[in-house]
């Protein structure tokens, strides 16, 4: 190798940090889109199918590019930014499937006058792409980004006032093996490079391996795939339905439990932990902040269960700041 290649190398590097200026500057605060979930950096929320996630993911759309200005009683977001663009990228669901779910949250909301007054504004700023049905994906089996993902990279960088964006699934993402860490490392290093590229929180969904399914302690543990997957994103949620042991716990029957969905903040590494939150599915699959009924403490073995679940599970505006 010529000094002129190493130095030409060199070039190539960014900056060194700068420790000196580190040590006697205060840190710029972070900027969330949700609690413990920063923009510029890539998350996961991962849960079993027919949880629910694509739907939420949806209304997240929503809350997030409304900001501080409305609350859908999704369990509030940071609730810190002004009304933002946001992106949606669907490789799951064809656009009939979207505009069901769309027209079932117009409907959730259309009585009220703010909510839908500010889902119709909204309309500018969510952007919807889907591209089920059309064979598309985003990183082929080579580990090469397709001409696909450079389009959704030219979108996102057309919208200025990006600040989130979701994709849906990232089994649908890539054409690879899910369990390989080189590959799905490289995966998540084209998004991360999205995600610094364009400032937006990137959450991609995910499902959860067989052993996960039920176990509500299984934490992070229960993505399916790689390690590499957890390991590589900083973000990391599960949904959950309400299982029949914490359903017999509070008397609540089987069909009844169904409705009820957990959501958990299993990792993160830009803030703090996050208590989990309860969502009640309501007409059209739309989720709705709502705590289910407490403990029975009959059922839990006196009063220390109901103490122990009051520390833990609070409301599900608490994981949302």
């Amino acid at each position: 190798m010529t000094t002129n290649s190493v130095t030409e190398n060199l070039m190539n590097l960014p900056p060194n940090v700068d420790i000196r200026k580190a040590f006697n500057t205060e840190p710029t605060p972070r900027d969330y889109v949700l609690p413990s979930f920063p923009v510029g950096k890539v998350g996961l929320l991962a849960s079993a199918g027919g949880t629910g996630k694509s739907f939420y993911a949806l209304q997240m759309l929503f809350q997030v590019s409304a900001g501080r200005c409305c609350d859908f009683s999704l369990g509030k977001t940071s609730m810190s930014n002004d009304p933002c663009q946001v992106l949606y990228v669907s490789l799951e669901d064809e656009a009939q499937d979207i505009e069901s779910r769309l027209n079932a949250l117009w409907q959730y909301w259309k009585s009220d006058k703010e909510k839908s007054g500010w889902l119709d504004d909204l309309a500018d700023f969510v952007e919807i792409i889907g591209l089920a049905g059309l064979g598309s994906t985003l990183v082929d089996s080579s580990g090469e980004n397709t001409a696909c993902f450079n389009a959704i990279t030219e979108k996102a960088q057309s919208m200025p006032c990006l600040r989130f964006i979701v994709v849906d699934t990232l089994r649908r993402a890539h054409d690879g093996d899910e369990n390989s860490n080189g590959f799905m490392s490289q995966v998540l290093r084209y998004f991360e490079k999205l995600a610094h590229t364009t400032g937006a929180a990137i959450l991609l969904l995910h499902h959860e391996n067989k052993g996960g399914m039920g176990d509500m302690d299984a934490g992070s543990s229960s993505v399916r795939g790689a390690s590499a997957i957890v390991d590589n994103a900083r973000y990391v949620a599960r949904m959950q339905t309400m299982t029949p042991d914490e359903a017999k716990k509070r008397g609540m029957s089987d069909d009844d439990r169904r409705f009820f969905v957990r959501v958990t903040l299993e990792k993160t590494n830009y803030g703090p932990p996050q208590e989990g939150a309860w969502l009640r599915r309501e007409n059209g699959g739309i989720l709705i902040a709502k705590e289910p009924p407490c403990i029975n403490n009959k059922q839990s073995g006196g009063d220390n269960g109901a103490k122990t679940f009051s520390k833990k599970y609070k409301t599900a505006k608490d994981i949302f700041g």
